[in-house]
């Protein structure tokens, strides 16, 4: 898909002792059902199994996108520039005794003090961010598509849901990038194999 030109994809599937990264231009015609793959219409699809491969320092597993520049992975001030995230998303399946999920994620390359993140914590979806934490809507149906953007312009995060302005806070933190996907926040310590 050309919408994936800036992106790498991150799988929960085991690769030489880590996790399986596609990068492009392989990611343009890449598809590896049911993890990741985009349909005739240009949906992207994302799945992780709570026994999925883990990345180095993270106990969940994911299949998710992530921001690149060109061959690198982008970094950027929130204080320079305008770096906005919009995204048409819904969540499908949770995992069954921690039902929780993020869809969305503002990350920091050397550490998750800044981190923002999009989340299903069944039945909210939530915002968590430095500045405190949002419900961007209560009692979500699963499989209800929902539209979100992401924005940092002059340290300052925004985030509107379904169109409606829910969240500005300041926000200053250097080295971010988007992520987008599907980060399960459940293991096999919390479900079974095949939730």
């Amino acid at each position: 898909s050309t919408g994936l030109k800036n992106w790498e994809i991150q799988l929960p599937v085991e690769k030489n002792g880590g996790i399986e990264i596609v990068k492009q231009p392989e990611l343009a015609t890449f598809s590896l059902t049911p993890y990741f793959y985009v349909n005739e219409s240009d949906v992207v699809s994302f799945a992780a199994w709570v026994n999925g491969t883990t990345t180095g320092g993270s106990l969940y597993p994911r299949s998710e996108l992530r921001e690149m520049n060109g061959g690198s992975g982008a970094s950027w001030s929130t204080d320079k520039g305008t770096h906005t995230m919009t995204l048409k998303q819904r969540y499908t399946v949770l995992p069954a005794k921690r039902p929780e999920v993020v869809g969305a994620q503002i990350h920091e390359a050397t550490s998750d003090v800044n981190l923002v993140q999009v989340r299903l914590n069944h039945p909210n979806i939530v915002l968590w961010a430095p500045g405190g934490d949002a419900t961007l809507e209560s009692n979500y149906v699963l499989g209800t598509w929902f539209t979100l953007e992401i924005q940092c312009a002059d340290g300052l995060l925004k985030v509107s849901y379904n169109g409606k302005p829910s969240y500005s806070k300041p926000y200053h933190a250097s080295n971010m990038y988007f992520k987008a996907g599907a980060y399960v926040q459940s293991n096999l310590n919390y479900d079974n194999k095949d939730q």
